[in-house]
């Protein structure tokens, strides 16, 4: 992904507008592009931000590509016939919460924690030899500031 410009001239005016666009290769091995997103004419801050956030977005995909080829060579190892979907799909209905619980004095009790396992998830964590964080403690924040009315 990269942005892209083109220029047009209207009325003596210069005018820049901007696109996110995608390399993508298809089956005949050669590579096509696709607009993503029109931006529309942005200033040079936007446009430093848009390419922040593309190389972000590539960074992200690459660790989650990195992600998926190591569990895929560890499902081969520990548990095979498993897909990397399939062990993504069941863990994923373990998740992680904040409680918060306000006290009398105007501060905050916030408990983090994530559901326990169902049997069957367990039982993929210990094939995996994945053991699960154990619950944090909980945290108490600073009373919140009463506005006045």
């Amino acid at each position: 992904m990269f942005l892209r410009h083109k220029i047009r001239r209207k009325g003596g005016k210069e005018h820049r507008t901007w696109s996110v666009v995608e390399n993508r290769r298809v089956q005949s091995g050669r590579v096509v592009q696709r607009q993503v997103l029109y931006l529309g004419e942005i200033n040079d801050s936007q446009r430093a931000a848009w390419s922040r956030a593309i190389e972000a977005h590539i960074f992200v995909a690459f660790l989650a590509y990195c992600l998926m080829v190591t569990l895929k060579q560890r499902l081969k190892a520990l548990a095979p016939g498993l897909t990397p979907r399939a062990v993504l799909e069941k863990l994923a209905a373990i998740q992680m919460i904040d409680v918060e619980l306000p006290t009398t004095d105007g501060r905050m009790v916030v408990l983090s924690r994530h559901t326990e396992p169902e049997n069957d998830q367990r039982l993929l964590l210990q094939r995996l030899k994945i053991d699960l964080p154990a619950q944090p403690p909980p945290k108490i924040t600073a009373p919140v500031p009463r506005q006045a009315a």
